[in-house]
């Protein structure tokens, strides 16, 4: 086991050692399609809709985690919690929560959430930092998806830009603790791969997506279909 201070940083090793499934993720039929602005709309939210179960699953544990795994708690403050604001974008749209029903990759990767969280919850710590580094590419597609979907408000692209213009130093304050942790080198080797497979989980969930969303239960007129 190596000390502390031998570790190179963990977010330079989060950033190396998940880069290919990274570029992976963004590289899906449903991502290229959200970026270029032709997404359908029901499709923007069956993501979204299976985004917000996630969301739900994670940050459960993740607000446990002063208690579960208390050396990496400093991590977590409740303005990162992504499910209030997916709630607050499908409820837009006219979205029946108790309806949205889990992929099966959305079940799976849900399923490794709870797992992780009972075997070994500092590896949450490599679960959540994948959403809070999407924070900064779905910030700048906002401009996007609004015009794709005739938002002229925050309605509707509250998941996608929950910060604002204090999204960039709250990434660089979330760096610099994730940093900070006091952790030896095997548990960032844990950290690490619960990153990578988050981010295969959801190029899984966008794949199947892709292949066939549900429908949604959606009320008509808030957006246009494109």
């Amino acid at each position: 086991m190596s000390s502390i201070a031998s570790n190179p940083p963990l977010t330079l090793q989060l950033r190396e050692h998940t880069a290919q499934h990274h570029k992976n993720a963004e590289g899906r039929a449903l991502e290229r399609s959200l970026a270029a602005g032709t997404l359908p709309r029901d499709l923007y939210l069956a993501m979204l809709g299976q985004r917000y179960l996630i969301h739900r699953v994670l940050e459960k544990h993740l607000a446990n985690l002063n208690t579960t795994a208390p050396e990496v708690s400093v991590l977590i403050d409740q303005q990162q919690f992504l499910a209030p604001h997916a709630e607050a974008d499908l409820r837009h749209f006219g979205v029946n929560i108790s309806s949205i029903t889990p992929l099966k990759s959305t079940q799976q990767l849900c399923e490794q959430i709870d797992q992780t969280a009972a075997k070994n919850p500092t590896a949450l710590v490599g679960v959540h930092y994948v959403f809070e580094g999407s924070k900064n590419g779905a910030r700048y597609l906002c401009r996007i998806v609004r015009q794709a979907y005739g938002l002229h408000t925050a309605d509707g692209v509250r998941y996608m830009d929950p910060h604002g213009e204090q999204q960039r130093p709250l990434w660089e304050q979330f760096k610099q603790r994730l940093d900070s942790l006091p952790l030896e080198q095997d548990r960032i080797t844990e950290i690490v791969a619960a990153a990578a497979t988050t981010f295969d989980g959801i190029s899984a969930i966008d794949d199947e997506l892709m292949a066939g969303a549900p429908p949604v239960s959606a009320s008509p007129g808030h957006a246009h279909r494109h």
